[in-house]
Parts: C-alpha cells; sequence; structure tokens
C-alpha cells in the first residue's frame, strides 16, 4: 500500500496511466498540472488536482505542502511555443533562470528538480510504478546486429550518454557510421531510466 505522491504531469497519456496505475497500487495522487497540456481526463485517477502556469514553482511547492507530499514524480511533455503565451514565472523561477549557465531542456528539469528537493519534496523515476514499461536489455529483432550495425549501436549509445545534458528531448538515427539529429518542440520530462533502443544496444557497450 502506498501513500502521498505528487505528479508533475505535461502533456501525453503517460500521466494518465501513470496515476491510474498509482491508485490501483493504493497511492493517492495529488496531480500538479500545466493549462492547456495535461489531459484532463487525469483528474479521473487523483485525489486532487491543481492547475499551474510554467513557472509557478513556489504555488506548486506549497500546493504539494498542503497535501502532505514529500515524493513527486514529473513526466509528460510542454510545447515550447506556448511556453511564451502561458508563462507565469515567480520569484524562485527567475532565480533559478538567472544562477544557469546553460539553458537546455536538461539543465532547466534538473535545477527545477534540485529546487523542489530543497525543499524537502523528493523527485522519483517516473517509471518505478510502472518497471514492466522499461525496455529490456537484449536483441528485439529475429536476427543478430551485424558487425557493422554493432559499431553504430555503440557510437549511438555513446553519443546519447554524452549528449543527454543539450538535446534532452532529441532524437539520434545512425547509420554506418553517422547520424541525424530530430529535434521535437516539446520538452520533456523524460523517464529517469535508461529506456528504448539503448536498452537492446547496452550488452555491447
Amino acid at each position: 500500500m502506498g501513500d502521498r505522491l505528487g505528479l508533475i504531469a505535461g502533456s501525453g497519456q503517460f500521466p494518465v496511466i501513470f496515476a491510474r496505475a498509482a491508485r490501483e497500487k493504493g497511492w493517492r495522487i495529488h496531480a500538479a498540472a500545466y493549462k492547456d497540456e495535461t489531459d484532463p481526463v487525469l483528474g479521473e485517477y487523483a485525489a486532487s488536482l491543481e492547475w499551474f502556469y510554467v513557472g509557478q514553482i513556489k504555488k506548486m511547492i506549497n500546493y504539494f505542502r498542503r497535501h502532505g507530499v514529500s515524493q513527486a514524480v514529473m513526466m509528460g511533455g510542454i510545447n515550447k511555443p506556448k511556453m511564451f503565451t502561458h508563462v507565469r514565472p515567480d520569484a524562485k523561477a527567475i532565480a533559478l533562470i538567472a544562477g544557469m549557465r546553460h539553458t537546455h531542456d536538461d539543465a532547466l528539469l534538473r535545477g527545477f528538480a534540485d529546487i523542489l528537493h530543497k525543499e524537502g519534496i523528493e523527485i522519483l523515476p517516473s517509471t518505478f510504478l510502472l518497471p514492466e514499461m522499461l525496455a529490456p536489455a537484449g536483441v528485439w529483432t529475429k536476427r543478430q546486429p551485424s558487425k557493422r550495425e554493432r559499431k553504430d549501436i555503440a557510437l549511438g549509445l555513446s553519443i546519447a550518454k554524452k549528449s543527454a545534458a543539450w538535446i534532452s528531448g532529441s532524437a539520434l538515427s545512425f547509420a554506418m557510421g553517422a547520424y541525424w539529429r530530430l529535434r521535437p518542440s516539446k520538452v520533456r520530462m523524460p523517464p529517469s531510466n535508461v529506456a528504448g533502443n539503448w536498452a537492446a544496444a547496452s550488452q555491447w557497450s
């Protein structure tokens, strides 16, 4: 049986899937939802839900404190164009940005998590209630990778690890030693565990 858990929810279905699973496992979810991003269906699985603009950090901290929340997860996306029309930065948000050398997606999310930690709210891996959603290590196809493909996998895994801090939310496609970068228009709040195709590559790194 779980207890209270905060959910900082952006867009997409993952926050809803997580909240439904958490409730089934006995957790009381207190959701911090972003205006025009979070699916309102989330409210059906949460013990409470409050709407926020991007940048309202102090308001969110107070919300979690009112409900006795000391642990939270972050997941979902924030549409970057909307950030300029749906943002209400408070003093904490302004201080966060002013104190950063870089404002890449990953740096912002880590800085946000650090603020919550200092306020007594621990950020947990978003997959800790849904381990079945993590990609298993191993080969997913009918054949083993060729020697050339293994080199691409090793290169991709190396670059993915090194570049996570400056291209969070992007995708890289590798072939014949070269790669292409695909960048979506959303800031992602990804699972803290490494998943996806890199899990399949891990045994050759």
